[in-house]
């Protein structure tokens, strides 16, 4: 009997050593998956940032697409769509690279003074000065010459940085993006 008892004491023993290396596996797989699941959540979170700076930086592209595609069609812009270009450029030089602002300067400086010019001519207009009105259309004429291009280069230059990173994947063999 005593023989039984200490196999049975033994037997216990040895069941409750193999529980505790059990619970010690699970706690280590469970530590695991928790680094592994911090780690996901910070890929996930620099995503996140990631995505919200592109649609930051797609919003601040739109105005001044809108006002390309006015001039593309043949359209002369609204006043409102020159000056949202215009705050459009002013933000951009805080979402994109330093290399792009001096083109949003410039683009910025050509959108000032293209509604300036127009404030000018509706002034002259009104005062009956349609001789200065001229002058105000050809400076508004000339100015848009010199902004169109400006402006195109420029939207290449966003949409350039505005485009996701390519990477890798092995998977599938190719570049995503």
């Amino acid at each position: 009997m005593r023989e039984l008892a200490t196999w049975l004491g033994v037997a216990g023993a040895v069941g409750a050593a193999a529980l505790i290396v059990a619970l010690v596996q699970a706690l280590r797989r469970r530590a695991r998956r928790i680094v592994a699941l911090e780690a996901e959540k910070q890929a996930l979170s620099e995503q996140v940032q990631r995505l919200e700076l592109l649609e930051r930086r797609e919003s601040v592209c739109a105005p001044l697409d809108a006002l390309w595609l006015c001039w593309a069609r043949c359209l002369t812009p609204e006043d409102e769509a020159l000056l949202a270009a215009m705050q459009a450029a002013e933000v951009a030089k805080r979402l994109f690279s330093a290399d792009v602002e001096p083109d949003m300067d410039k683009v910025e400086r050509l959108l000032a003074g293209l509604c300036r010019q127009r404030a000018l001519q509706r002034e002259a207009v009104l005062a009956g000065r349609h001789g200065e009105r001229v002058a105000w259309l050809e400076a508004e004429s000339a100015t848009e010459r010199m902004l169109k291009p400006k402006l195109g280069a420029l939207r290449t230059l966003l949409a350039e940085a505005t485009r996701p990173v390519a990477s890798f994947n092995p998977e599938i063999g190719h570049v995503d993006g």
